[in-house]
């Protein structure tokens, strides 16, 4: 985690790589202060226990938060770390292992994503590429009906769609009742009020939409 220092401390604001294992770092439980994304923040500095690769920190507050947390070359502190008062609480440690834990789960999850898109794009366009070739040859259906039978997208084409609409329409008629209006409702009478109807009003009225047939077009 990285994060922008103000000018005013820049001078004393270093990494903690540039710290750890300088004279006067503390061998034991050091207490410092790191510039998060919050702000600064004060506690333990927790070091992971690793070896082979770079290590992580994490600042554990006295709150029982952690307020930063990234490897040691981004993490920067503001200040000298300084002796702990007293030991690093167990809870302090834990709570630094599941963030570090949660980091790298994170990390790997963004890279099993970004290798799925990779290799979901890789076939999209393997059956494009294959879709166009069918059709170029002339088996069309042949290569949809094995897509189909693989569970596989087929190639984009066109389809007559049958089906029923409801629309929700009010029409105005001069009658004596209600009974004598619901009669001299004929389809002049509705055909009239739907040829009124703009685009916008029409979709308001529309009430359900059933499909009855698909067949593909010619």
């Amino acid at each position: 985690m990285t994060a922008a220092v103000d000018e005013s401390v820049r001078e004393e604001v270093r990494a903690v790589a540039d710290l750890v294992g300088t004279q006067g770092f503390p061998s034991g439980a050091a207490m410092a202060t790191v510039i998060g994304s919050g702000g600064p923040a004060t506690g333990w500095l927790v070091l992971e226990p690793v070896v082979g690769r770079e290590r992580r920190c994490a600042l554990v507050t006295l709150g029982g938060d952690v307020a930063v947390v990234g490897l040691v070359s981004e993490v920067m502190v503001c200040g000298t770390p300084v002796p702990a008062p007293y030991p690093l609480p167990r809870w302090g440690a834990e709570l630094a292992r599941l963030e570090w834990a949660l980091q790298t789960a994170r990390l790997e999850a963004d890279r099993s994503a970004t290798a799925l898109t990779t290799e979901t794009e890789r076939w999209d366009r393997l059956i494009e590429d294959a879709a166009s070739e069918a059709t170029s040859r002339g088996y069309c259906r042949e290569f949809d009906a094995i897509m189909e039978a693989l569970g596989l997208p087929g190639r984009e084409r066109d389809f007559y769609v049958e089906g029923t609409i409801t629309l929700n329409v009010r029409a105005r008629v001069t009658a004596r009742n209600t009974e004598d209006a619901k009669d001299r409702i004929g389809d002049s009478e509705l055909i009239e009020v739907v040829e009124d109807m703009t685009a916008s009003e029409m979709m308001n009225a529309l009430s359900t939409w059933d499909v009855s047939d698909v067949e593909e077009a010619d």
